[in-house]
């Protein structure tokens, strides 16, 4: 019998966030995912831990439920569950007397979700539009998979990344309506090579 090399078994993945530790330092991903050395919690990250804590409750949902006002209406309760799991998540906001820092924060985080699904309608929109039916059954087969990839980036989302990339939505759109396909192609390599920036994650593509 002629044996086989199959290839190693990848255990477990690397988001983003974990890639763009390696890439400034990987030093730092050692300590981060390796080590697991503790860390003073940070706003940013917590809010990214928060938003997608309720994206994966959102997603439980039928999609006819996947709403916005569904995924805001899940940020308080998501927000006891991520003090729950990590108490000191609670020293962020240890000056807050009235609660207004703590307010502001969940709203950010309300507007985090609001770019998400923007995001995934936008996408969804898109390939509606296709007429391959079977690259749509695909993308419907994919669909929970998709949007866990698309989740990914969140967690290291700014302002300024939220308004570039609606910016490039309407770039594409704008090439699709007029029917140019180069232009459609350049624009949605500039979108997700600038996505992908964001996240720390390389990407090249050939024209």
């Amino acid at each position: 019998m002629t044996e086989v090399d199959l290839p190693v078994a990848i255990v477990g993945s690397l988001s983003p966030s974990r890639a763009a530790d390696f890439k400034t330092c990987p030093l730092l991903y050692r300590f981060r995912t390796i080590d697991r050395l503790p860390e003073a919690p940070s706003r940013a990250a917590t809010r990214g831990t928060l938003v997608h804590a309720v994206l994966e409750e959102l997603f439980d949902l039928p999609a006819a439920a996947q709403t916005l006002d569904a995924a805001r209406s899940m940020v308080p309760a998501a927000w006891a569950r991520v003090l729950a799991e990590a108490p000191e998540a609670a020293s962020l906001f240890a000056d807050d007397a009235d609660g207004s820092d703590l307010a502001e924060w969940l709203s950010s985080a309300g507007d985090l979700l609001g770019n998400a699904e923007a995001d995934f309608e936008f996408h969804g929109i898109i390939v509606s539009a296709c007429p391959n039916r079977m690259l749509v059954d695909l993308y419907d087969a994919n669909r929970d998979r998709i949007h866990s990839t698309q989740m990914q980036p969140i967690a290291v989302t700014y302002p300024a990344r939220m308004r570039s990339s609606i910016a490039e939505h309407r770039l594409i759109v704008a090439a699709l309506r007029d029917g140019d396909a180069r232009r459609a192609a350049e624009a949605v390599a500039m979108h997700i090579a600038n996505t992908a920036r964001c996240a720390g994650v390389s990407t090249s593509f050939q024209q």
